[in-house]
């Protein structure tokens, strides 16, 4: 178990990382967090839309939204209410990430997307922007 002094430096460590992703919305279009899995980012991106940057969620692990960009991702893109957090976007297909691009591309405003991903090799190549 945890003590109180590695407990209380977690929670500081967290709220650091909450307040750098809240400030990179404010200032950039897209903000990506990658990293292994089950380390808590979606945790930590789904409470942000929730309470400092109202977004639409989209999950990955839902099948109907994961098949729609998967069909047709500049159409998925095109119909998404932003803010938008997308979680675990590289299950979205290798055309998902250069659609959100082209729409930030025309579109300067700052927080239209958080996004996040797992830090897996094999899924590395499919989120690439050429």
């Amino acid at each position: 178990m945890p003590s109180f002094a590695d407990q209380a430096a977690s929670e500081l460590y967290r709220q650091s990382e909450r307040e750098a992703i809240v400030e990179a919305l404010a200032t950039t279009r897209v903000v990506f967090l990658l990293g292994a899995r089950q380390v808590g980012k979606s945790t930590l991106a789904r409470q942000i839309a929730k309470e400092e940057h109202s977004a639409t969620v989209v999950d990955f692990d839902d099948p109907t939204p994961r098949n729609a960009a998967l069909d047709d991702p500049v159409g998925f893109v095109a119909g998404l209410e932003r803010p938008a957090f997308i979680d675990e976007v590289q299950r979205g297909g290798s055309d998902l990430v250069p659609a959100i691009k082209s729409v930030v591309d025309r579109d300067q405003s700052a927080g239209q997307f958080l996004l996040t991903g797992s830090a897996n090799r094999s899924a590395a190549p499919a989120c690439s922007i050429p």
